[in-house]
């Protein structure tokens, strides 16, 4: 009888143990973690995956955002473009230059011993010189001086152009200067861009002009010498 009740306790306690294995077994294979990791590692890794996409969705967001202002800035600057190319000056301004050099005089109407000194060096050959006004607001009666160096800080007057040709800008009496003749020795020559003597004025204080010179057909390049 003894014998019968510790067969049955040794029983019970080897049944015990073994249902303890089976439930630490299930405790650790049940999520099916065989490679370590633990749920909370699974946890953390799927918060930082979603945290990177966030952060992927983000920047997306950030760059469409950017090329946004890009094409913004891009449309700006072509309708400013477009602005300038059909009024260069918005102010009412003459725009690119239409001869040789243009110029502006900030002399009183009537004074034609006040204007622009061009020199140019050039060799032998026919020139033609042609002084017009380049707006209406400012157009006046313009004279023009050919000449070359003389004796100290004198000039040699060699041609004058006092309405030979009609201007681009009519002025509020008479016409253009264009002065041409053959330049006999290569040197120095001078050219004086002035207002006449006449009250011929749209605005009395200044006078927007452009001078074109030409040597045998071939564009003179001038100085602003004084």
């Amino acid at each position: 009888m003894l014998w019968t009740m510790v067969r049955l306790v040794l029983a019970l306690v080897v049944s015990l143990g073994a249902g303890a294995c089976l439930v630490e077994r299930a405790g650790t294979g049940a999520a099916g973690f065989d490679d370590g990791e633990t749920p909370v590692d699974a946890d953390t890794d799927a918060n930082a995956d979603a945290d990177a996409d966030v952060d992927t969705d983000a920047d997306a967001d950030v760059d469409v955002d950017a090329d946004a202002d890009l094409d913004a800035d891009a449309e700006l600057d072509a309708d400013l473009d477009a602005e300038r190319d059909a009024d260069p000056e918005p102010d009412g301004g003459p725009g690119p230059c239409p001869g040789t050099v243009c110029g502006e005089l900030v002399t009183p109407c009537g004074t034609p011993n006040r204007g622009d000194l061009y020199g140019a060096s050039v060799e032998r050959g026919y020139v033609v010189a042609f002084a017009d006004t380049i707006d209406a607001a400012t157009a006046t009666d313009l004279k023009l001086l050919l000449m070359r160096p003389a004796s100290g800080p004198y000039y040699d007057i060699t041609r004058t152009g006092d309405d030979e040709r009609e201007c681009s800008f009519a002025p509020p009496c008479f016409s253009c200067p264009q002065v041409e003749g053959s330049i006999g020795a290569p040197g120095t020559r001078y050219l004086f861009v002035t207002r006449t003597n006449q009250p011929c004025c749209a605005d009395r204080d200044r006078a927007r002009y452009s001078l074109e010179v030409t040597l045998d057909g071939a564009p003179v390049a001038l100085t602003l010498v004084g």
